[in-house]
């Protein structure tokens, strides 16, 4: 299965395309999710990633509609603290949902990260397979992202999880529902998170 192509198969060249034509508003949307890339995106420049993320807070405020970012899944445990400080100095003010993995193997994980163009976390999950664990950054479970984002502080604008299920829905499902349902402890030190059952 081919994810991308070189060029547009129709009219929008990007998803800035969409947003200028106007169709978005004619449609009567009120809530719209927008890429955003902490880790950064295959084939795109830093620069490129901050113009697009800037023109969509531009659209946000001359359309008043809803829009919120969802960021890419990743491994960098980290990334999206580094990151947030960033869309403050772009003054990108959109709140954020962070994109999680649901429970999965990390070799599907893997797969799934080289076909969405996750880059430097990738590299390094390649390079240290043996001693995944033990590298401070790296986050390869959904348990681990959760704890990272429980550290964020209270500024943050991050809103909620946005979950990814290339584990699979029913399964990224009970992991969800045995959260809500308090079956998940945190040790006593506040570093660890684990589900239970």
């Amino acid at each position: 299965m081919k994810f991308a192509t070189d060029h547009a198969a129709g009219e929008f060249e990007s998803t800035l395309d969409i947003l200028a034509s106007g169709l978005l508003e004619k449609a009567g949307l009120k809530r719209l999710g927008v890429a955003g890339y902490p880790e950064g995106q295959k084939g795109l420049a830093q620069s490129q990633l901050w113009n697009a993320l800037t023109a969509k807070q531009a659209f946000a405020d001359r359309t008043g509609l809803a829009v919120f970012i969802v960021t890419q899944f990743g491994f960098n445990g980290n990334a999206l603290r580094d990151w947030e400080p960033e869309l403050a100095r772009h003054d990108v003010r959109l709140p954020i949902l962070a994109g999680i993995a649901g429970p999965a193997p990390l070799s599907k994980l893997i797969r799934f990260a080289m076909r969405c163009g996750i880059g430097a976390s990738l590299r390094t999950v390649m390079r240290n397979l043996s001693a995944v664990s033990g590298i401070a950054e790296l986050a390869t479970t959904p348990e681990q992202h959760v704890m990272r984002l429980m550290q964020l502080p209270s500024s943050t604008r991050v809103v909620a999880p946005h979950f990814f299920c290339f584990g699979g829905v029913l399964e990224t499902a009970h992991w969800i529902n045995r959260i809500v349902s308090g079956h998940f402890v945190i040790d006593d030190d506040g570093t660890r998170f684990r589900v239970e059952g």
